[in-house]
């Protein structure tokens, strides 16, 4: 796992408290795109694991404000580990976007039957992520 608190003095997205984000990504290079892309912004904090089991054990550790979850992880996949946050009263409640290869149709709906509040597709559209991020964020859903 790893720990970032991201700040500079760029656009706050969020208001004056620090939102936090926890990226469930096994692969170190999305993880570093991921921490640029937010990196302007004073009030987002990125924490991160590489497997679905560390990922909802850090997020039951942390209960960040939004997770941001890969599906094909090592060990459990993005849609057991969103499966068990569900499950558990204590994070149930979690906003959970899912960024995945799979981009076939059917593997977007079966994202948003599972209970991600938003299914984008990699490579990562920057725009339409940080749009999504900052809509959830300030809205709560």
């Amino acid at each position: 796992m790893q720990e970032w608190a991201l700040s500079d003095n760029s656009d706050a997205s969020t208001g004056s408290e620090t939102a936090r984000i926890v990226y469930v990504e096994d692969n170190p290079a999305n993880v570093r795109l991921l921490e640029f892309l937010i990196a302007r912004h004073e009030d987002l904090e990125l924490s991160s694991a590489e497997t679905g089991e560390e990922g909802v054990a850090l997020v039951q550790q942390t209960i960040p404000d939004l997770v941001l979850m890969d599906i094909g992880l090592p060990g459990i996949d993005g849609l057991e580990a969103l499966r068990l946050l569900k499950s558990d009263d204590a994070t149930k409640h979690i906003p959970v976007i899912a960024i995945s290869a799979n981009a076939m149709p059917h593997d977007v709906e079966k994202g948003r039957q599972a209970g991600f509040m938003s299914y984008l597709t990699k490579p990562i559209d920057i725009n339409e992520l940080l749009k999504v991020v900052k809509q959830i964020l300030s809205t709560g859903s």
